[in-house]
């Protein structure tokens, strides 16, 4: 996501929701028993506990999303097969849950950003987390203290960074681009003088947007 967000212009990140995660186990209501577990691999991954604890010796299979396992299970009514999902998926497919929240981890979240080629903030209506600026920043060259010299520009200004993440450019070995989120709200002077001095000491700084975070409830 981060590349791609690097590798395309004119796109900005207008909101960012974070989605608790639940993760329930369906069947067809035809069926009575099930011989294998079909969904994500992430999904599988994290209720391996339950599966250990209630059914170590079920076999499971690896399938494209939980929702496309959950349809699956649906169509194929012979086949006695049980899938992990949500329970929208479970109503929309007609399939009877039959273990809730199954997930190995209460605070299960997953977070998406919603992307536009417009430089705008998009409200929605759940309870507002926190305000973000997120940046891509390229450094001239790769030198020793160059993210140092990146962290001082929001450091002195006492501008708080809550994610910071490197990632390779794709075209020389040891060349890197920056992905830092901002946690504040955007100040029209202390925002737009860290940026511009980041840019005096040669660094190429992409503007990705200035956002609300949500909390998206279950």
């Amino acid at each position: 996501t981060l590349d791609y967000l690097y590798d395309f212009e004119n796109i900005f990140i207008q909101t960012e929701a974070i989605m608790p995660i639940s993760h329930q186990l369906m069947m067809h209501p035809a069926n009575e028993d099930f011989s294998k577990i079909i969904s994500h691999p992430q999904a599988l991954a994290q209720t391996f506990h339950f599966r250990f604890n209630h059914y170590k010796n079920t076999l499971t299979q690896d399938y494209s999303s939980t929702s496309a396992a959950a349809k699956l299970v649906s169509e194929n009514p012979q086949e006695k097969w049980a899938a992990i999902a949500n329970s929208y998926a479970a109503k929309l497919y007609g399939l009877k849950v039959i273990h809730k929240n199954i997930q190995d981890f209460e605070q299960n979240h997953t977070k998406f950003i919603i992307i536009s080629k417009k430089r705008t903030s998009l409200n929605l209506n759940f309870p507002k987390s926190s305000e973000k600026t997120s940046l891509l920043v390229t450094l001239p060259e790769d030198h020793a203290g160059g993210l140092h010299q990146v962290l001082s520009v929001f450091a002195w200004r006492k501008m708080n960074l809550s994610k910071i993440e490197s990632r390779t450019m794709k075209k020389n070995l040891g060349n890197y681009f920056f992905f830092i989120n901002v946690a504040s709200e955007w100040h029209p002077v202390l925002s737009e003088n860290a940026l511009e001095e980041l840019r005096l000491f040669g660094a190429d700084v992409k503007f990705i947007g200035h956002y609300n975070e949500y909390i998206l409830e279950d």
